[in-house]
């Protein structure tokens, strides 16, 4: 289909242009999800909400605090931040240890310290559908209570910061109640002290963690280090990332909290034991280092109903210490039973041996990352430690691609300079269909990098009811003026019918303009007026019958 795009730009965002393309948009192709990318640096206290152009839609710039280290964007047009601390206990990688939600206008609506001497939230807290949040903790064990509890101090002579999950509710503005916990320390196996009441056959017990497994990826007492949530509401089910033992594990959150402390109870009757895990079999004794799969993996998660190959697993495969150092997102296919429950033969390990489907990236990312299957069949990604996110079409295509010109201290890149640190945690895109985008102020900001160049971007609209998408006949369009300040004329030329319907989307895709114009020829003059709407940018999609074309307009 021939497009023909006719675009103009206020003088405020024009620059000199530059040899070389280092930040933004390198590429928005018309099958990628017209949508809005919310992006945070590690380092910096403000989050962004970006269109497919790059254009900043909103900013949220109360918050005090680094992302400590993930970010949500809720149902009801609200920011929830994980928060990272600077002060007590627990300090490393991915912590956080306070919870804050923010209004699409950023107000700060509710706040909770999730922090003390003994536990601290870390690495992700993932919202519920009834309004709860997950909460991944840090658990502390003091080396006293580690040793009677079978450790190797030989191993590790040290503090043990185990992990916990918590589901809060919130309770109004600075309070919550924690409704269930999940302590991993509860499902620890030892074969080294048989005086512990934990002691037993590592490989007679896949659905128990090893206290004592060590592998190349050291100890610290950030002794597991999960560093990742997901929930599956249809099954009640959660799977933990853990790094340290390169796999993940799916726990049963049917359980009540006292079932959850043993091996009986819930909807499988495996109490809080691991349901599941995949990745390194090495951990619990049936396979060996060349049986694995995961190395310093990320973000595993539920692909959702009615999604392309949903009821799977997709996981960012970071490839840390890996015999070959490449980054990989996967799709795997877990032996689910109807009851929750996950089939396995005695003595080997949980498969699948295989994957579904692999996509390697262009770059090595040995931290932070993820993945995810998104509604139109799309998969996004994020490659952390370089700001660098991508779409990919279900032929493997890259559909939109951008880099983040944010960088530590909320300082912004400009267009032409390398960026340097400009890493992030995991970003997340949002169809711009999205009932709540309809309802809220998006406010355009223009580029998010500094001295951003001209660009020809447009955006493209997911589905216009009723239209076609067949060849062009419209051969010329002239909109003027352009910037208007409320009133200009669309001329076209080529018209295939002497029926013309013209819609006119704002920049978060709801139509404000929507008319069909009757031509007495192959070609339509017709004058608009949007001078009782806000001042932005909009989408005019002209379709004859067998054409649409998308052309920008900005009104100041």
């Amino acid at each position: 289909m021939k497009k023909i795009y006719l675009f103009f730009f206020l003088s405020s965002y024009l620059t000199v242009a530059i040899a070389q393309q280092t930040v933004g948009v390198f590429k928005n192709d018309s099958t990628s999800v017209n949508g809005y990318t919310l992006i945070s640096n590690l380092n910096s206290s403000q989050t962004y909400m970006i269109d497919n152009c790059g254009e900043i839609v909103n900013l949220w710039s109360a918050s005090i605090y680094n992302p400590g280290p993930v970010l949500y964007f809720l149902d009801d047009g609200s920011l929830f931040k994980t928060c990272k601390l600077t002060t007590g206990n627990f300090r490393a990688g991915g912590s956080g240890g306070r919870l804050e939600r923010y209004d699409w206008d950023d107000n700060l609506i509710w706040e909770y310290d999730f922090d003390s001497p003994t536990e601290r939230q870390h690495h992700d807290a993932v919202p519920m559908p009834n309004g709860n949040f997950l909460v991944l903790a840090w658990d502390l064990i003091t080396l006293p209570q580690a040793k009677a509890d079978g450790l190797d101090t030989n191993l590790h002579n040290q503090e043990v910061w185990s992990e916990k999950v918590v589901e809060i509710q919130p309770i109004g503005t600075d309070s919550a109640a924690i409704i269930w916990e999940w302590r991993l320390w509860d499902h620890i196996i030892q074969d080294f002290n048989s005086t512990a009441n934990n002691f037993g056959v590592v490989g007679q017990n896949p659905q128990l963690v090893d206290l004592n497994y060590i592998n190349n990826n050291g100890r610290s007492r950030d002794y597991f280090h999960a560093n990742g949530l997901d929930y599956n509401p249809t099954l009640d089910q959660i799977i933990i990332s853990v790094r340290n033992y390169d796999e993940f594990w799916i726990i049963d959150h049917s359980t009540t909290t006292a079932e959850a402390a043993t091996n009986a109870g819930g909807n499988v009757g495996m109490g809080g034991d691991i349901l599941y895990r995949w990745g390194n079999p090495e951990t619990y004794q049936q396979g060996t280092i060349n049986d694995k799969k995961l190395f310093g993996q990320h973000h595993p998660n539920w692909i959702p109903a009615g999604d392309r190959d949903a009821g799977k697993i997709m996981v960012f495969n970071n490839g840390f210490n890996a015999p070959i150092q490449t980054s990989k997102v996967q799709i795997i296919n877990p032996p689910v039973l109807s009851n929750g429950g996950y089939t396995k033969s005695a003595n080997v390990a949980f498969g699948p041996t295989t994957v579904d489907w692999s996509y390697d990236l262009p770059v090595f990312v040995d931290f932070v990352s993820g993945a995810y299957r998104m509604e139109n069949g799309n998969t996004f990604i994020t490659s952390g430690p370089d700001g660098h996110l991508y779409e990919l079409d279900d032929r493997d295509t890259v559909v939109w691609e951008y880099v983040s010109p944010l960088l530590p201290n909320n300082v912004r890149a400009s267009q032409g300079n390398m960026p340097n640190a400009n890493t992030m945690f995991r970003a997340t895109k949002f169809s711009a269909d999205l009932p709540i985008f309809s309802s809220v102020t998006l406010r355009p900001q223009g580029q998010l990098e500094q001295n951003p160049t001209a660009s020809n971007c447009v955006i493209y609209p997911n589905s216009i009811t009723g239209l076609g998408s067949l060849e062009s006949k419209i051969d010329e369009i002239t909109i003027a003026p352009n910037p208007t300040n409320g009133q200009f004329i669309v001329r076209a030329s080529g018209v295939n019918n002497s029926t013309v319907q013209v819609q006119i989307r704002d920049i978060s895709g709801r139509i404000v303009h929507d008319e069909t114009i009757k031509s007495a020829n192959s070609s339509f003059n017709k004058q608009f007026d949007l001078s009782e709407n806000s001042k932005g940018i909009y989408f005019i999609t002209i379709f004859d019958g067998a054409t649409v074309t998308n052309d920008k307009i900005i009104l100041q």
